[in-house]
């Protein structure tokens, strides 16, 4: 805990003053506890909210800064004084004993490339003779509602279910209210860095079994200390910088993929003379700052290699004229970068363009399905 309140005091006392009138965590903090005294919780949500997200964009910070002790406990006040609201105003929120056991899950968002989502239909997966329930906070944006529909929540026994829109507050009470009246089994957090209303809402009162999945592990992301869940971390470098590091007591659930076999038979190294590369990943994973510029980089390798690149993954229009004025300074024909939003298997995606050499993001890695 020394070693996380010395991180605080030095990656968030440089950050300069935009939205608030403060430059540090501790600050942010105090407004939070008088916004909670006047009872102005969504007030102090959003304080926590926006702080984190300034962070998160701050390339400093990046790698450096996982997790905070302080807003993790603001967030668990906020949560236990509005449960004792709800409780006192509801009485009973369960109408008997479900029929079948039920697995919640809350996210922030969901969408095509979210990997976490393929992570909770394996969890799915692995209960089918129970009832799951998605709850989506939907503060980072809407979710893509048509994949989800016709995906993972079109599976038989699966609900999700978006919040209403409504403030900061409100979508804490409706998750609260949700998961009493749920009484699930077990309940996975899955949320984005920022969702200060996912992270306050599980309160110990509530005698949910619980876990938080830390996904976000690359930036500061809300939940890192919560002591009543289980703080399940899915690679060997977040295990190890949790456990060793930060001091979490954590387990470790590997990610697992199925091995759809090797490469076809005719597929040979260059076999057009040329190299063919590939890049899977979105705009937050390589339109960061950074001393090595992916869209730079992508003309200087076709220059040099006379190939074909693949990327995929949504890029934006700004981030998509870089490269194709890079391509237009190397004299390169355009068609030899290939731009693909998204692919429903990268692996078959790698089979089908010939791909010699896959190249990983970067600043922000990622897992490639």
């Amino acid at each position: 805990m020394v070693t996380q309140w010395i991180l605080e005091i030095e990656m968030f006392t440089y950050l300069r003053a935009d939205t608030f009138d403060c430059c540090s965590v501790f600050s942010v903090a105090r407004r939070v506890v008088e916004s909670i005294d006047r009872n102005d919780i969504n007030f102090a949500l959003r304080l926590i909210h926006n702080l984190v997200v300034r962070i998160i964009t701050e390339p400093l910070c990046t790698s450096q800064v996982f997790g905070s002790q302080t807003l993790d406990d603001l967030c668990m006040r906020i949560g236990k004084i509005n449960l004792a609201r709800i409780q006192k105003e509801n009485l009973c929120f369960t109408s008997g004993k479900e029929k079948q056991q039920v697995f919640c899950y809350i996210v922030t968002k969901l969408q095509r490339s979210g990997g976490h989502t393929r992570v909770i239909e394996s969890f799915i997966k692995a209960r089918p003779e129970g009832r799951h329930i998605i709850y989506s906070t939907e503060l980072d944006g809407r979710s893509d509602s048509v994949y989800v529909h016709d995906g993972i929540a079109g599976q038989t026994g699966v609900d999700f279910v978006q919040a209403p829109s409504g403030s900061y507050h409100q979508r804490l009470t409706w998750l609260q209210e949700c998961l009493l009246r749920a009484n699930p089994k077990k309940v996975y957090l899955f949320n984005h860095h920022q969702d200060s209303v996912a992270v306050a809402a599980i309160q110990p009162e509530m005698g949910l079994d619980a876990s938080f999945y830390h996904h976000g592990d690359h930036h500061l992301c809300l939940g890192l200390y919560l002591p009543h869940l289980d703080h399940i971390d899915s690679n060997p470098m977040g295990y190890h910088n949790c456990r060793s590091v930060l001091g979490i007591n954590n387990s470790f659930m590997p990610l697992t993929v199925d091995d759809r076999g090797d490469k076809p038979a005719d597929w040979s190294f260059m076999r057009e003379g040329t190299l063919t590369t590939c890049t899977a990943a979105r705009s937050n994973k390589i339109e960061v700052s950074y001393f090595v510029n992916y869209l730079e980089l992508v003309p200087k390798l076709l220059n040099a290699t006379g190939g074909t690149h693949i990327h995929i993954g949504r890029l934006t229009p700004w981030a998509l004229y870089k490269v194709r004025r890079g391509l237009r300074h190397y004299n390169i024909r355009p068609d030899r970068f290939i731009y693909i939003k998204w692919v429903p298997s990268v692996w078959q995606a790698l089979h089908h363009f010939r791909v010699d050499l896959y190249i990983a993001s970067f600043p922000h890695g990622g897992g490639s399905r």
